[in-house]
């Protein structure tokens, strides 16, 4: 039977217990301070596009504001020019108030949307800013967290390889049902079946892979069938067709042969109806 320890009053089991229940605590609190770092580190990467895609606008809007200016001194000009020289003429006068007016609208609206914009940048910028600041607060908190000299000494006796939340929670039931009598021996039990667990894993992957390929080739399969299918039936069709151009080529010469002998023979009746008029 395991000695109890003469200050706590627990066994080495129970202090091994308590001491993975406490690492527990250790790697939640650190995978939570790591999640909100993520956290914010999104949200920063968020408003970040968000500012990029603002400012593409505001460039757009300001290049178009640019070029209203430059056309606008150009229609200045020409209203002066068409002003001096057909003062007294009311289609001119209207044309030029008409361009003066359309180009007062485009500019106001211009003007309105590049506003809305900087808004939306203005407040992008303050918004990645707060969580930049959230994201540097959490790191500031993991590292005083992680460099807590009491903290750090706990760390140093668990197995790297084990500094999860999830792994300490197994240990620690372990040994609370009684698989396990100490952390080391919790340890190799752990290691042992998680390895397991990864390699069971690792088969499923792989068995699913080999099924995907398995159906993936049998589509393959099919769709090759499918193809083969089409030559053989086109190579069906050439020969018919094949066949059925040389029977009329065939026929064609039988009608040739048969026009040519019909000629022939005409051509033999008319000699001999020649020749027995001339003896006459």
């Amino acid at each position: 039977m395991a000695e109890e320890n003469t200050v706590t009053g627990l066994t080495p089991t129970e202090t091994d217990k308590n001491t993975a229940l406490y690492m527990y605590g250790i790697f939640d609190r650190k995978e939570n301070l790591e999640k909100n770092i993520s956290d914010a580190n999104a949200e920063v990467a968020e408003y970040g596009a968000q500012i990029k895609n603002g400012e593409a606008i505001l460039k757009q809007y300001t290049y178009g504001k640019t070029l209203l200016l430059q056309n606008s001194k150009v229609v200045a000009a020409i209203a002066y020019i068409m002003f001096i020289t057909v003062a007294t003429s009311v289609e001119y006068v209207g044309l030029i108030l008409g361009i003066v007016v359309a180009g007062s609208i485009v500019w106001g609206y211009t003007k309105f949307k590049t506003r809305g914009v900087k808004e939306y940048v203005a407040n992008a910028r303050e918004q990645s800013q707060l969580w930049q600041n959230q994201s540097n607060r959490y790191q500031s908190l993991l590292n005083e967290f992680l460099h807590d000299e009491e903290v750090a000494s706990a760390l140093a006796i668990w197995p790297h390889d084990m500094q999860t939340s999830f792994d300490a929670a197994n240990v620690f039931d372990l040994i609370r049902v009684g698989r396990a009598d100490s952390l080391k021996e919790g340890f190799n039990i752990w290691s042992t079946v998680s390895h397991q667990q990864r390699m069971e894993q690792l088969q499923g992957q792989s068995v699913n892979l080999l099924n995907n390929m398995n159906g993936n080739m049998k589509q393959m399969a099919q769709q090759q069938q499918v193809v083969i299918r089409k030559i053989d039936e086109q190579i069906v069709s050439a020969r018919a067709n094949t066949k059925s151009l040389i029977a009329a080529q065939a026929a064609s010469t039988a009608a040739i042969v048969s026009s040519i002998g019909a000629a022939s023979v005409n051509n033999e009746n008319a000699i001999a109806s020649a020749a027995r008029s001339l003896r006459r």
